[in-house]
């Protein structure tokens, strides 16, 4: 694993998803897709830990993103690490979570120095979100879309230095394998792949929305969640980097860590 200007991927795949960001002395989760103790762990191996951790933002409630906030007995709710989410999704988390109610578009503090701006994406959840991450004092904005099949807020205005977006699978291989199970007869299979169609964002989908963002100071794209069946790892940074000539393009590994490029 590679701890990167101040963040941590800690894992990126229908396994589980978590990033460990530390901006200007304040540290929280993105994604708490794996059980407390995992993701501890995984900080670990990436040289961090979750000692002072301020904050845990959830963008909906499937297991792959939540499983880390699910249950009675709560880790951070118990020690005090308040959950930020949506009300939906705290609700479809199914216990009392003591959290952050967010809202699109309605903005929210974690500590002083970090602001978060919610958005609405369409995804097959009950409230899911994408963030905006604002912090003022060391000058950067990230923005974070994870599982969604379309951003539905206007975006373009806002120059941001960071970009954490899904590329879930390469448009072209998703295609045959659809087509393929179609002529087999595997209605489930011909099911399941078009859910991944109509709500994650492939190759296509994820270069519309990067070709609307305001990226004249961006320095790195970071893809997540990738497929580990329908995805083309090279050939998507590749593309990413022909639309984006200049910027760094990485993306995030199942396991934890970020990567350049396959041999």
């Amino acid at each position: 694993m590679t701890y990167h200007s101040n963040f941590s991927v800690l894992g990126s795949s229908s396994a589980g998803n978590s990033y460990l960001f530390e901006l200007s002395g304040t540290k929280f989760l993105i994604e708490a897709g794996f059980k407390p103790s995992e993701i501890n762990r995984r900080a670990v191996l990436a040289g961090t830990d979750l000692i002072d951790l301020k904050a845990v933002l959830v963008t909906h409630e499937h297991t792959d993103h939540a499983i880390g906030i699910k249950g009675e007995d709560n880790y951070f709710s118990k020690r005090g690490v308040p959950i930020y989410a949506s009300t939906g999704t705290l609700e479809a988390c199914g216990n009392p979570i003591t959290g952050l109610h967010l809202a699109a578009g309605v903005p929210s503090f974690i500590g002083t120095d970090i602001l978060v701006l919610p958005f609405a994406v369409k995804h097959d959840a009950a409230e899911p979100l994408g963030f905006v991450i604002n912090d003022f004092r060391g000058g950067k904005r990230i923005l974070f879309i994870n599982d969604c099949s379309a951003v539905m807020a206007d975006l373009s205005s806002i120059p941001f230095d960071i970009v954490f977006i899904e590329c879930n699978y390469f448009d072209q291989s998703l295609y045959i394998e659809m087509h393929k199970a179609e002529k087999e007869g595997n209605l489930m299979l011909v099911k399941r792949y078009m859910r991944i169609h109509d709500c994650h964002l492939g190759l296509s989908g994820t270069r519309k929305i990067l070709n609307t963002l305001d990226l004249s100071k961006c320095k790195a794209i970071f893809l997540m969640h990738l497929s580990d069946q329908n995805s083309r790892e090279n050939e998507m940074l590749n593309a990413i980097r022909l639309d984006h000539p200049g910027l760094q393009v990485y993306a995030c590994r199942k396991e934890g860590g970020i990567e350049t490029c396959r041999g």
